[in-house]
């Protein structure tokens, strides 16, 4: 596109929007426990108003998948730069005059269905383009297998790897996977997003953290991004007042030696461990070191083991419903 389109000005835009959405992750947490501090005579300010809210935030990134494909965050399109949209649709008319289908690079998100939502998502990984897949039943196989052994019609088998089988065929197979697993878990436009806010962030090895009531849906979506999307395995570890700190080391210890038989399977499998409301256990202490710094009693922890947690909203206790 770059090469059709000679303007300069669009990436210091991109810059400018991506350095106005990192913004929000940093002078909005720092301006809040400032306020807590100045705070004398009023009361101050909640613990969970000084961290950054979903709500209240309007992120705009860009992930690319494995086939380097951007996929844009966002919430609305109304946030995404104008000079980006009009490169886009100048793409799309060199597209058409070339006679290539165009490309919607910035959807509406709220009008996508969860097949769609799907087929992007599938992109991280090519978690279903490595692999032969049954248009049946979506049973995958290794490349050098035909037909399909489970279905009774012995049907067969899509190669996506392969140069003579066509994208289009490949990704009406994936949405119709998608809509079979849709009673299992449906993706929505916030979900969506959040998936690839957390994807971003591990790639990145920053420590992710999710806060939220209890059932809102913390576990099912990180086992639908993991185990779904892309081509990983998944521990969940459950917390509670009752989980001392051995136990939490023991734990810890069979999920290295099983993120180091993952990468002698494929160096490029990881070993996601949830860390299940880890705020409920006393050893919080031995957390923030397996989490922020990644060791275990000092030793580093294995590359391919990614470390999730999750916790509930922290409440201020009213003292006078309390002495009431």
């Amino acid at each position: 596109m770059m090469q059709e389109v000679n303007n300069t000005q669009l990436r210091i835009n991109i810059l400018q929007t991506l350095l106005q959405s990192s913004d929000q992750f940093t002078s909005l947490s720092v301006e809040s426990v400032r306020k807590n501090q100045r705070s004398t005579n009023e009361d101050p300010v909640a613990f969970s108003d000084a961290i950054v809210r979903w709500d209240k935030s309007e992120p705009f990134t860009v992930v690319f998948s494995d086939s380097h494909d951007p996929l844009f965050v966002y919430k609305t399109v109304d946030i995404v730069s104008q000079s980006l949209k009009n490169e886009f649709n100048i793409f799309n008319q060199v597209l058409a005059q070339i006679g290539l289908p165009q490309q919607n690079l910035l959807p509406d998100y709220n009008k996508l269905t969860h097949a769609e939502f799907f087929l992007k998502l599938a992109s991280l990984s090519k978690k279903y383009y490595r692999k032969s897949i049954c248009p049946r039943c979506f049973t995958q196989f290794e490349n050098n297998i035909s037909n399909c052994t489970n279905c009774p019609t012995n049907d067969v088998l899509c190669h996506p790897h392969k140069k003579e089988t066509k994208s289009e065929d490949v990704d009406k197979i994936i949405q119709r996977m998608g809509e079979k697993i849709q009673s299992e878990y449906v993706l929505t436009a916030d979900n969506y997003i959040k998936m690839l806010l957390i994807y971003l962030r591990v790639q990145s090895n920053i420590p992710v953290l999710i806060m939220g009531e209890t059932g809102c849906g913390k576990t099912a979506l990180i086992k639908f991004l993991c185990q779904q999307i892309l081509d990983d395995e998944l521990a969940i570890f459950r917390i509670h007042a009752g989980i001392s700190s051995e136990k939490i080391i023991d734990t810890m210890n069979s999920f290295i030696v099983k993120a180091n038989e993952c990468s002698e399977i494929n160096s490029n499998k990881r070993l996601w461990v949830f860390l299940d409301e880890f705020n409920t256990t006393p050893s919080i202490g031995l957390f923030k070191e397996i989490t922020c710094e990644r060791t275990l009693l000092g030793e580093p922890l294995p590359k391919n083991l990614v470390i999730l947690g999750a916790c509930n909203p922290q409440r201020r206790k009213n003292p006078k419903a309390t002495f009431d």
